[in-house]
C-alpha cells in the first residue's frame, strides 16, 4: 500500500497515463495506487480474480468513465473512486458485503447506482454529493445506510428494502 508519504513508482508518468490495466491474477489494489495525478484516465479495466480495492485506490481519476467492478469483488475501501467526475452508473456487484466510506463520493456525473443482493451495508457518505445521482436500486439485503450516504445528491424518490434496519443522520439529506 501507499499513502500520501509513500507514493507509487509510477506516480511520475501518471499525466500521461488513459487507460488503467489490471491483469488476471491480480488480487487487490492497493490504496493510494491510482490516487491523484491520474487525471486523464478514462477506463480502468479489473481483473475477475480482484477481490479488493484499497482506500482512495482510484481516488480524483477525474476523468473516469468506463468501470466494471467483477463479481470476484469483496471490498471498496475509503474514498476509493472519490470525484471521479466522469463515472455515470456504477453496479455494486452483490460480492461486496460493505461500501467504504466516501467511496464514490463527490462523483458529480454519477446518475445510476445499482447495489446488488448481497451486499448488506452503504457506508458512510459512500455517494455523498453525487449532485446528479437521480436513480438509486437498493437490494433488499441491505441491512445499514450509513450517514450521509446519499445527501447532497438529485434523488426524489427512493424505495428502501425492508431488510433495512438503521438509516444513519441525514443519509438523504439535502436531496432535491
Amino acid at each position: 500500500d501507499y499513502s500520501d508519504t509513500v507514493s507509487p513508482p509510477w506516480l511520475p508518468c501518471a499525466p500521461f497515463v488513459t487507460g488503467i490495466v489490471i491483469g488476471e491474477g491480480v488480487t487487490g489494489v492497493g490504496d493510494w495506487a491510482f490516487n491523484w495525478n491520474f487525471w486523464n484516465v478514462t477506463s480502468v479495466s479489473l481483473p475477475s480474480t480482484l477481490k479488493r480495492i484499497g482506500d482512495l485506490a482510484f481516488g480524483h481519476c477525474s476523468a473516469l468513465t468506463n468501470l466494471t467492478l467483477p463479481e470476484s469483488l469483496e471490498h471498496i475501501g475509503e474514498y476509493a473512486f472519490t470525484q471521479c467526475f466522469g463515472l455515470t452508473g456504477v453496479t455494486i456487484p452483490g460480492s461486496v458485503s460493505s461500501i467504504g466510506a466516501f467511496a464514490f463520493s463527490m462523483c458529480s456525473g454519477l446518475t445510476q447506482v445499482t447495489i446488488d443482493p448481497g451486499t448488506t451495508c452503504v457506508g458512510r457518505a459512500a455517494f455523498a454529493e453525487c449532485s446528479s445521482l437521480s436513480n438509486v436500486t437498493i437490494a433488499n439485503t441491505v441491512t445499514e445506510i450509513g450517514q450521509i450516504a446519499f445527501a447532497a445528491t438529485a434523488l426524489r424518490d427512493v424505495t428502501l428494502p425492508s431488510s433495512v434496519s438503521y438509516i444513519g443522520t441525514n443519509s438523504f439529506g439535502g436531496c432535491e
